[in-house]
């Protein structure tokens, strides 16, 4: 059986074959690994490459021109894996990237709610100096922020530090109903909450209304303080 590359040189070898991975592995003991290396290193050689045995093409094989690894198994025989370039592990690592970034570009459109339900795939906070914008969301301490006023990230401005900047996003698992209020979290002072008219809060084993007057039911304001601080202001006692 002999390979036969695009430019008419041929190699002898005892097999080519596509692995799962998608790389084409042509098994030889005609060469050592410098000149198979050469060899399939060039280009112009491996663009096109055709197997024969005897004077019967058995299969071609186009575009397994990238050089990827050499492999010495039993035998003296050596194992030349070739990849397409969209194969090449950097070139699949770019696209996941960019898949990643026009996720999280596409996540920023998302409700509250949905954004919960994806959180893993927000980027996490930097303080290197990002401009954020109002509204954006990030995951800082696996907890998940959303930017309340736009600013450039600076290291002593990090979420859950800086609440005139971020408010954590709070899991709605109660429906805010007097038998089952919504848990306000400990870090309320620091990550701030979006609390709702009309909805009821738990705090400390203690059941509050959110009854701000001049504000309608459903109006929500983001408040860096427990439900107990603010009875008479914001809240009342049920």
């Amino acid at each position: 059986m002999k390979l036969i590359f695009n430019d008419a040189t041929e190699l002898t070898i005892q097999s080519a074959d596509i692995q799962a991975g998608g790389n084409l592995l042509i098994r030889t003991i005609s060469e050592t690994p410098e000149k198979l290396k050469m060899l399939f290193q060039d280009t112009t050689k491996t663009r096109k490459m055709i197997v024969k045995e005897r004077e019967d093409v058995l299969v071609t094989y186009e575009n397994y021109e990238n050089f990827y690894s050499i492999t010495e198994y039993t035998g003296g025989i050596f194992g030349v894996a070739m990849c397409k370039k969209e194969d090449l592990p950097e070139v699949k690592a770019e696209i996941q990237n960019a898949a990643v970034m026009v996720a999280q570009i596409q996540a920023q459109e998302l409700t509250d709610l949905q954004a919960l339900q994806v959180q893993a795939i927000y980027p996490e906070w930097s303080e290197d100096g990002v401009e954020y914008a109002k509204d954006y969301k990030i995951q800082y301490n696996n907890i998940l922020y959303k930017c309340v006023q736009a600013h450039t990230s600076q290291s002593d401005w990090a979420p859950g530090v800086a609440p005139s900047l971020w408010t954590a996003i709070a899991n709605p698992s109660s429906s805010g109903t007097k038998e089952n209020p919504i848990t306000v979290p400990e870090m309320v002072t620091t990550a701030g909450m979006e609390y709702v008219k009309g909805k009821y809060y738990s705090w400390n084993e203690k059941v509050y209304l959110m009854n701000r007057v001049g504000m309608t039911d459903g109006e929500s304001i983001i408040l860096y303080f427990s439900p107990d601080t603010l009875v008479g202001q914001y809240f009342e006692e049920v």
